[in-house]
């Protein structure tokens, strides 16, 4: 690679680092260059220069680079922990609420669905009806949104070996072919919507949620805009709240003044 072209690669990463925060460090380093690549090809431009240029003039490309960089990975009740500790906090919310109000949840980024499905059948698990929470899931990419409202997955989205894990998905899903498809009943439970968490105005009409799952998202960002989802998640969690991050955020969390909920759970938080 040429000096210049390097030097155009760095005017990509800064787009993209204003668009949806990215440090390009903690991504590797091929993977913006690669998705360049792909860019450049599908688009017929020949050089990163004219490219970095379109990027400028075009929406709907910079969208695309965006899909190229995002990192879909995830599979259901991911980790284990997040869904216990979930189960424990929702089971003290009901015994102080009651049924009075929906408990609220939001999931972001949700990748193609797994952590809210997850959510949704843990709640669903512990017999509480649709009607009695609320969970909006959150991600920049519309192809992972497309595949979360079909709910068919690939046999290493359910790798989780757990026992209760491994009843839920007995329970919930169907195998057809080398797929599974989720039952409609728990599809159902989950509210998708496109959104980029750095925005200023992210989810600025939503009222506050009793769960925020933001995991291994912030690992990814730099600095200030780590900064803009820590004011966004202050401002969306309800008094009380849980807000549960990737084990390898702990600090950032508790950096940014959020308070631990003890050795039992490092990665859940509150206010």
């Amino acid at each position: 690679m040429t000096g210049t072209e390097s030097n155009e690669l760095r005017r990509v990463e800064a787009v993209l680092r204003r668009r949806i925060g990215l440090n390009a460090e903690t991504v590797g380093p091929r993977l913006i260059p690669l998705a360049v690549e792909t860019r450049m090809a599908a688009c017929h431009i020949d050089s990163v220069a004219a490219y970095v240029t379109r990027l400028h003039m075009d929406e709907e490309e910079l969208a695309e680079l965006t899909e190229e960089v995002v990192v879909p990975e995830s599979w259901f009740f991911r980790e284990v922990s997040p869904f216990r500790c979930l189960r424990e906090f929702a089971q003290t919310w009901r015994s102080r609420n009651g049924t009075s109000r929906r408990f609220r949840v939001l999931s972001v980024p949700c990748s193609r669905g797994e952590e809210p499905y997850s959510v949704a059948m843990t709640l669903m698990d512990l017999a509480w009806r649709p009607d009695q929470f609320e969970i909006l899931a959150v991600d920049l990419s519309r192809r992972a949104l497309q595949l979360a409202q079909q709910g068919v997955y690939r046999p290493s989205a359910l790798r989780e070996q757990e026992a209760g894990v491994q009843r839920l998905q007995r329970l919930y899903f169907r195998q057809r072919a080398n797929e599974f498809e989720l039952a409609e009943d728990v599809r159902g439970t989950v509210r998708f919507m496109q959104g980029n968490v750095v925005a200023w105005d992210f989810l600025h009409e939503e009222r506050p949620f009793d769960v925020i799952l933001c995991r291994n998202l912030l690992i990814y960002l730099g600095p200030e805009s780590r900064q803009i989802v820590m004011r966004h998640v202050r401002r969306l969690l309800a008094p009380g709240g849980l807000f549960y991050v990737g084990h390898t955020e702990c600090r950032l969390a508790s950096g940014c003044g959020f308070v631990g909920l003890g050795s039992d759970y490092p990665a859940a938080f509150t206010v």
